[in-house]
């Protein structure tokens, strides 16, 4: 029989991020005794795909693609991030960037230009935008921009198109945001934020709708002591993140409501 997989794709950002996680996998096996296939997937694959592989161990995920997911995948635990600006909540954001030269001073001054997205089965790069854009429209600017570009993927992709002046604006997850601003700089070079969406619940661990309960609950409970083990304290450090908390569907139905208040005001894509 196959060994469950386990992946930290959203947010491997450099080496010392991907070993971190490495390291709780690692504990989270010698802890339950399940054995997991650490798997390295990244972009160009789409990620929608690795979250509907069977066998899927404890595996980061969107909240948006999470609960509106037939079947429900199971859910383990969520991040709290150890930076202060998340409050000690187990939350994220989404900022808007723009180009650091650029004479855009708020995010009414982008309207009318271009705007970028990640993927439509995303909360930071789709859900919360489109949310985030509602106040704006009027019967009169049902539509806020001239172009609206996308799916582009992910985010490095739209900074890119900033950079090439194909793009004027692209959303990009706050935490990715934070692990770059440390480990990798220079993809923000030239970036500014100039706009934040309210906090969306953080993006959970979860196992695969087939996977046992007994041992998702084995997860569970190593995956929520796992802060208070020493030889665990550089890799949380270095993950920014302070604890998992536990978390039930219900958290995440909030993403549910900002696309149902989209679709119910005809603004079903972002433009």
């Amino acid at each position: 029989m196959s060994n469950l997989f386990a992946c930290s794709r959203m947010y491997n950002v450099s080496p010392e991020v991907t070993a971190a996680w490495d390291a709780l996998y690692a504990y989270l096996i010698e802890q339950t005794g399940i054995a997991l296939d650490v798997i390295y997937n990244a972009f160009p694959e789409p990620i929608e795909e690795l979250w509907q592989r069977p066998l899927m161990g404890p595996t980061l995920m969107c909240g948006y693609p999470f609960i509106r997911a037939t079947p429900q995948p199971k859910l383990i635990a969520a991040p709290v991030p150890s930076l202060e600006h998340y409050g000690g909540k187990s939350v994220y954001f989404s900022h808007l960037l723009v180009a650091e030269d650029s004479p855009f001073q708020t995010i009414e001054d982008t309207f009318g230009h271009r705007i970028s997205w990640t993927i439509e089965n995303s909360q930071s790069g789709y859900n919360a935008i489109r949310s985030f854009l509602l106040q704006f429209r009027t019967e009169e600017r049902p539509f806020l921009y001239k172009e609206s570009i996308g799916p582009i993927g992910t985010f490095t992709v739209g900074v890119e198109g900033i950079r090439n002046g194909e793009i004027d604006v692209v959303p990009i997850d706050s935490f990715s945001y934070d692990l770059m601003l440390k480990y990798t700089p220079e993809k923000l070079a030239g970036m500014r934020i100039i706009a934040t969406t309210p906090a969306s619940p953080f993006p959970p661990l979860v196992a695969g709708h087939d996977v046992a309960d007994e041992h998702v609950l084995a997860f569970k409970k190593a995956i929520l002591l796992a802060h208070e083990k020493a030889y665990l304290k550089v890799a949380f450090e270095t993950l920014l993140i302070d604890r998992f908390t536990a978390v039930s569907p219900q958290y995440y139905q909030s993403m549910r409501q900002q696309e149902l208040d989209a679709i119910e005001s005809n603004y079903r894509v972002i433009r």
